[in-house]
C-alpha cells in the first residue's frame, strides 16, 4: 500500500501502512469510560469532612470524592468544569454539601450545592465571584446559608440562602456581601453552634487574623469584628479554629501556638511545639484534642486558668504508618467520634481508637486511605500483576494497587524521578520477579526487584548528567533464552541501553551490563517502544521534534531506515507518531505550539496507549486535559473519536493500561483508574516470519524454510556459520554450498552497478576496489601486499539480481518518518514534555538548549533498507537534499546544479582513493588507514571498531575471529604473515546522500598473537550478509 503524508499536530510526516492494514471497529461499538477509583487529593485548607460515620468527602482535580473509609469504595460528584478548590458540609438536618471551583473558562468561579447521599444538584450554580477561585466555603450551623470567600484582593465574602429553598427560576444572587480580609489569605469558615434566635454566628481565619461574624436572621445584614490576640500578637497564620461553648474559642497557629478566647479577646496562650496545629476537637470532660503537624496527638484541658497535657501519642508509632521519607507535615484533620482522618500533602490516613487515653498505642490502629507525591509527578508505569508506579520530583516512586495504596509504599531515589518502567515477569515461571527501572533528573538509573523492591543496581549512566526522559523494557522471553534489554532516553537525544537477566530474582549488580549508547536524535527523546518477539530487540523512538528512529539494541546500531519496522508488532502501541494513530490527531484540539524565543515548533505533548483487551486505544488531549476513546488502528484523518473521560484539571503526564483498567496521571498528583469495558483478548502468537534475525533489512526470499533458523544461536548475536576447514591454497574446495550462488539457501543475491556502467559481467565494477584479484579455477585469488593469497568463490565477484519492483519497494517503506527533518520544519532544542511541571529551581538544566551537533542527521523519506541499491529512476525529484553527515548545507552546492555525471565521477574517485589507502595500510600505517583491533581483548566479549562488530576466542587448539558488518557486505579477507594480521574488507551503503548509489569502504584489521600458524587459516563466510569466521590453528 502506498504511503501518504499525515499531520501530527503542527508537524507533517509520511506514513506507510503495513501489509495487513485494516480499519479499526466502528466508533459506535467502542465502550465508554467510567471512573473506577481516584488516588490523590487536593491539598486545599478546610476541605476534608465527614459526611457520615464511615464516609468522608474531599476534592481531587475536577471531582469531589466521597470515600468509605472501611471498604475504600468511592463515589464522585462530577458537575465541576475546573479544579475543585473548596468543600463544605452542612451540620443541619439536610444532607447538603457545597463545593467551589476555579474560574476555568467562564467569567466567574462557580459554586454548587448538592445532596451528598444522592449526588443530585439541589440549586443552580452560584455565580458571583470573579476571582480566580473559591478559597473557603462554609455553612451556618442550621444549614440555611452558605458562606463563600473568593481569592480576589479583598477576599470578597458572599452569603447565599439555601433553606428554605429559593425560587430556582431566578438567578441565584447573594443575600449579603463583605470584604473578609484585605491583608492576606482566608483559609476557612467555621460556624458557631450556639442557639441564637436573631443571629447566625461564624468565624473566618487565615493569614495573621481571626474574624468573628454575625448574620441577621431577619434582614440578612452582616457585621464583623477582628478578634484580639492581646499582647501576644497574632500568629503568622491561624490554621484552625474550634468553638467550645458560647463565645469561647480556641485557635491554633502555624508555629504551634494555642490561643484561648473569651468574648473575642485572647486570655491565654499555650506553646505546644514548633509544629503547626493541624486540627482541634472537643473532648469530654472539659478537654480538647490537638493534632500537630509532626503527627503528635495531645489531649489538653480547655480551661484557660489551668491545664496542660494529660496524654499524648505519636502517629508514627502506630503500625502501618508510612516511612519517614514518604511523609510530610499534617496540614488538616477531621474528627468523628473515635476516628480521626489526617491530611498531609502526601497521605490521607485514618486513625481509630478504643477510647484509651494512655500513652500506649495498643488500642489505636492506623489505615492508609490514599497517597500522592508532595511535588509534581512526572511519569507513570504499570505491570500486569496489578501494580501501578508513579515517579515525581520529590525523589519518590509510589506504588498503588487497584484496591488501595501498596503496603510497601514505594522507593526513595537519590534524584528527582523523571521516568519509571516495569518489565513483565515470565508467565511460564510465576515465581520469577520482574524489574522496576527508575531514571533520575541528573542521569542516574536504578534497577529494583518489582516484587521485593530490593535495590540491585544503581549507576549514573549519562556523562553529561542529562535527565532521563523515558524508558522501555524489551519483550521478556518466556523460555529465558535471551537477556532483557532496557532503553532510557535522555534530554540530550541519546538513548542508553542496559542488559540484564529476564528475572530479577537472586540477581546482583554484576548481573547488569551496559550496552551501546544509541545516537541519532537531535532533540529530547519523548517516547520509546520495543517490538514484540524474541530474540530480536528492535527499538522505535520518537523525539519532541516528531522524528522517529529505529535501532538494533544488541548490536548498538541505528537502522538506515525505519522501513523494516512496517510489519513488526508493537503491542500495546504507545508511540505518538505512526500509521495507527493518524486518526487520533485529525480531530484533536491540540494546536501548533511555538517557542517564540527560538522560533521552534515541537510535537504537542500527547500520550497514547492501546487497550490489551479490545481493538481500541486511548489518547490524551493537552488542551482539555481529558482522555478520548479511539478505534485501533485509526489510520484515517477523518476518524471520529468516541467518548471522553473528564476528571483531570491539570496537564497529563502519563497514560497506560494495567490489565483491563486504564490509568492516567496528571501533574497535580491525581491518578485516575478508568473502566474501559470489553472482554479480555486472547493471547496471539507473534509471527516470527516478520521478525528478522538481525536488524539489517534483508531482501525478499522465496517461500520455503528459512535457512537463517539454523544459523541463529539462542544467545549469540553473531549466529552460527557452518564450520569449514581448509588451508589457504584451497579454501573454496571444502565449502559445501547449496545450488544457489549465494551459498545460503534461497536468498536472492545483491544488486551491483555493473549494468549501469556497461559491464555485463560485473567484474570491472568489482575489481576496481581490488586491483590484485586474478581468476583461478573455481574461484578468485586475492593477493595481498606481501604476497600471501586467499582463494574465495567466484560468486563473490559475480553477483547479479534484477532491479527491484517499484511497487514492492514502496511496500518496504515504513509507516514512520525516516528520521530526517523535512523542509520548513524547525527542531526543538529544549525539552518540554513530560517535565514542564517542574519547579523553577529544579528545571534550569532542562530548559537549557540541547546541542545541535545532530542537525541534518537522518535519512530521507525515500530511504530503502541497507544492502539494496536505490534506483535513480524511482527516486522522487521532490525529495529534500541533505548534506553529508557532519557538514553544513552551505558548504555544498545542490547536486542538481552540479549534474549527475560530475557527482558520480566525484564519488567514484573518493571511493578509489579510500580503497587505495586501505590497501596500503599493511606497509605504511596500520593504525590510521584501517581499524586496528587489539589481540589482547577480553575473550568471548563482543567488541566494536568502526562499523564492525567482532568477537575473539583463543582456545588451546585455535584462534577464532568472528566478524559482523551490520548494514553492509564483505568483499574480501586478506592476511599478512609478516605483520601477523588478518584484514576483513567490506562496504556499507551510503544512505546519507541523494543521487546515484554510493558505498563506503570499511576495513577491520586484527593482529594474531604468536603461537598460531598464519599459513593454515580457514574461513567460513556469508559475504552477502556481512558475516565471516576466521580460524587460525595453533602450531
Amino acid at each position: 500500500m502506498a504511503g501518504f503524508d499525515a499531520s501530527f499536530g503542527p508537524l507533517r510526516r509520511p506514513v506507510f501502512p503495513p501489509a495487513d492494514a485494516r480499519e479499526g471497529p466502528d466508533v459506535a461499538d467502542l465502550p465508554s469510560l467510567a471512573i473506577e477509583k481516584v488516588h490523590g487529593f487536593a491539598t486545599v485548607p478546610s476541605s476534608l469532612h465527614w459526611v457520615s460515620d464511615s464516609e468522608i468527602v474531599y476534592p481531587c482535580a475536577r471531582l469531589v470524592v466521597l470515600m468509605d473509609v472501611v471498604s475504600l469504595e468511592q463515589r464522585f460528584f462530577r458537575r465541576h468544569s475546573a479544579a475543585v478548590t473548596a468543600v463544605a458540609v452542612s451540620r443541619g438536618t439536610q444532607p447538603l454539601c457545597a463545593s467551589g471551583q476555579a474560574r476555568g473558562s467562564g467569567k466567574t468561579a462557580e459554586i454548587f450545592v448538592w445532596d451528598h447521599q444522592s449526588l443530585d444538584l439541589k440549586l443552580p450554580a452560584f455565580r458571583y465571584h470573579i476571582s480566580e477561585r473559591i478559597v473557603a466555603l462554609g455553612f451556618t450551623f442550621s444549614g440555611s446559608h452558605v458562606i463563600s470567600v473568593g481569592s480576589d484582593r479583598e477576599a470578597t465574602l458572599a452569603v447565599w440562602q439555601v433553606l428554605p429553598r429559593p425560587d430556582v427560576k431566578k438567578p441565584m444572587v447573594p443575600v449579603a456581601t463583605a470584604s473578609a480580609f484585605g491583608g492576606g489569605a482566608v483559609l476557612g469558615v467555621v460556624p458557631d453552634s450556639r442557639v441564637d434566635t436573631h443571629m447566625h454566628h461564624f468565624a473566618t481565619f487565615g493569614t495573621g487574623h481571626l474574624k468573628l461574624w454575625q448574620l441577621s436572621k431577619h434582614n440578612n445584614t452582616i457585621r464583623a469584628k477582628r478578634a484580639s490576640f492581646a499582647s501576644w500578637g497574632a500568629p503568622e497564620v491561624v490554621t484552625c479554629v474550634l468553638y467550645v461553648r458560647g463565645d469561647r474559642i480556641v485557635a491554633g497557629g502555624k508555629g504551634g501556638e494555642l490561643f484561648f478566647f473569651e468574648g473575642g479577646k485572647a486570655v491565654r496562650k499555650m506553646q505546644l511545639s514548633k509544629h503547626q496545629i493541624a486540627g482541634l476537637h472537643p473532648m469530654r470532660p472539659a478537654s480538647i484534642m490537638a493534632v500537630q503537624g509532626s503527627g503528635e496527638v495531645c489531649l489538653l484541658t480547655a480551661n484557660p486558668k489551668g491545664g496542660g497535657s494529660s496524654g499524648d501519642f505519636e502517629l508514627a508509632d502506630l503500625s502501618g504508618h508510612p516511612p519517614a521519607w514518604a511523609c510530610t507535615p499534617i496540614s488538616s484533620c477531621c474528627f468523628r467520634s473515635n476516628k480521626i482522618v489526617t491530611q498531609s500533602s502526601t497521605h490521607l490516613m485514618l486513625v481509630t481508637s478504643d477510647g484509651s487515653s494512655q500513652r500506649r498505642s495498643n488500642g489505636r490502629r492506623l489505615k492508609l486511605l490514599t497517597t500522592q507525591p508532595s511535588r509534581a509527578p512526572t511519569c507513570l508505569a504499570a505491570q500486569s500483576s496489578g501494580v501501578v508506579a508513579s515517579g515525581a520530583m520529590d525523589h519518590t516512586v509510589r506504588l498503588i494497587k487497584a484496591n488501595g495504596p501498596d503496603p510497601r509504599h514505594g522507593v526513595h531515589f537519590p534524584q528527582a524521578v523523571t521516568t519509571v518502567a516495569f518489565s513483565e515477569p515470565s508467565p511460564q515461571r510465576p515465581h520469577h520477579h520482574g524489574w522496576l527501572a527508575i531514571g533520575g533528573f541528573a542521569g542516574m538509573v536504578g534497577l529494583y526487584s518489582a516484587r521485593t523492591l530490593k535495590e540491585i543496581w544503581r549507576r549514573s549512566v549519562s556523562a553529561q548528567n542529562s535527565a532521563m526522559t523515558c524508558s522501555a523494557f524489551s519483550t521478556s522471553d518466556p523460555e529465558e533464552a535471551a537477556e532483557l534489554w532496557l532503553a532510557l532516553g535522555t534530554q540530550d537525544g541519546s538513548i542508553h541501553t542496559l542488559k540484564m537477566p529476564v528475572s530479577s530474582a537472586e540477581c546482583s549488580e554484576n548481573s547488569v551490563a551496559k550496552g551501546q549508547i544509541l545516537k541519532g536524535h537531535a532533540t529530547t527523546v519523548f517516547q520509546m517502544q520495543f517490538a514484540e518477539g524474541v530474540p530480536v530487540q528492535i527499538l522505535m523512538s520518537v523525539a519532541v521534534d516528531g522524528n522517529v528512529l529505529a535501532f538494533d539494541v544488541p548490536f548498538g546500531r541505528r537502522s538506515p531506515s525505519v522501513s523494516i519496522c512496517k510489519d513488526l508488532v508493537f503491542r500495546p502501541w504507545t508511540l505518538p507518531v505512526g500509521w495507527p494513530v493518524v486518526g487520533c490527531w485529525g480531530n484533536s484540539s491540540a494546536r501548533p505550539r511555538a517557542d517564540k524565543s527560538a522560533d521552534l515548533v515541537s510535537l504537542p505533548e500527547r500520550y497514547f496507549c492501546q487497550a490489551p483487551h479490545a481493538d481500541m486505544m486511548l489518547a490524551t488531549d493537552e488542551t482539555t486535559n481529558s482522555l478520548q476513546v479511539f478505534p485501533y488502528p485509526a489510520p484515517s484523518s477523518h476518524c471520529v473519536g468516541g467518548s471522553r473521560g473528564v476528571a483531570h484539571s491539570a496537564r497529563l503526564v502519563g497514560l497506560t493500561f494495567c490489565r483491563e483498567t486504564a490509568v492516567s496521571l496528571s501533574c497535580d498528583g491525581s491518578l485516575v483508574l478508568w473502566d474501559a469495558g470489553g472482554a479480555p483478548l486472547e493471547a496471539t502468537q507473534v509471527d516470527m516470519s516478520r521478525q528478522s534475525d538481525s536488524f539489517i533489512s534483508q531482501p525478499r526470499r522465496a517461500p520455503g524454510p528459512d535457512p537463517r533458523d539454523t544459523m541463529q544461536s539462542e544467545d549469540d548475536p553473531f549466529g552460527a556459520i557452518p564450520e569449514q576447514t581448509a588451508d589457504d591454497n584451497d579454501l573454496d574446495a571444502s565449502i559445501a554450498r547449496p545450488a544457489d550462488a549465494s551459498g545460503f539457501g534461497d536468498f536472492p543475491e545483491w544488486q551491483d552497478d555493473a549494468a549501469d556502467d556497461g559491464d555485463p559481467t560485473g567484474e570491472q565494477d568489482h575489481n576496481q576496489h581490488n586491483d590484485s584479484a586474478r581468476d583461478v579455477g573455481g574461484g578468485v585469488q586475492l593477493v595481498d601486499d606481501v604476497g600471501d593469497s586467499v582463494l574465495l568463490p567466484r560468486h563473490v565477484a559475480e553477483r547479479r539480481v534484477s532491479p527491484p519492483d517499484p511497487a514492492t519497494a514502496a511496500e518496504e517503506n515504513s509507516w514512520f518518518v525516516g528520521g530526517g527533518s523535512r523542509t520548513g520544519e524547525q527542531r526543538s532544542p529544549g525539552f518540554r514534555p513530560p517535565l514542564r511541571a517542574l519547579r523553577a529551581d529544579d528545571s534550569q538544566s532542562l530548559n537549557a538548549t540541547a546541542p545541535g551537533r545532530f542537525s541534518g542527521w537522518g535519512a530521507a523519506s525515500d530511504a530503502v533498507p541497507a544492502g539494496v541499491r536505490k534506483d535513480p529512476v524511482r527516486k522522487s525529484a521532490a525529495a529534500p537534499w541533505t548534506p553529508p553527515l557532519g557538514r553544513q548545507a552551505a558548504e555544498y552546492e545542490d547536486p542538481s546544479a552540479i549534474g549527475r555525471r560530475a557527482l558520480l565521477e566525484t564519488r567514484r574517485r573518493r571511493s578509489e582513493s579510500l580503497t587505495a589507502k586501505i590497501g596500503s595500510s599493511a606497509k605504511q600505517d596500520v593504525q590510521t588507514a584501517a581499524k586496528l583491533a587489539p589481540s589482547g581483548c577480553k575473550e568471548n566479549a563482543v567488541q566494536s571498531k568502526g562499523r564492525y562488530m567482532y568477537r575473539i576466542r583463543q582456545d588451546p587448539e585455535e584462534f577464532v575471529l568472528e566478524v559482523v558488518l551490520p548494514g553492509g557486505r564483505l568483499t574480501k579477507v586478506s592476511k599478512s604473515q609478516a605483520s601477523r594480521t588478518v584484514t576483513v574488507h567490506g562496504e556499507v551503503e551510503a544512505v546519507w546522500t541523494d543521487g546515484p548509489p554510493a558505498t563506503t569502504p570499511e576495513a577491520l584489521q586484527i593482529v594474531v598473537p604468536p603461537g598460531y600458524g598464519m599459513h593454515e587459516l580457514s574461513l567460513s563466510k556469508e559475504f552477502a550478509g556481512g558475516r565471516a569466521v576466521v580460524r587460525v590453528p595453533r602450531v
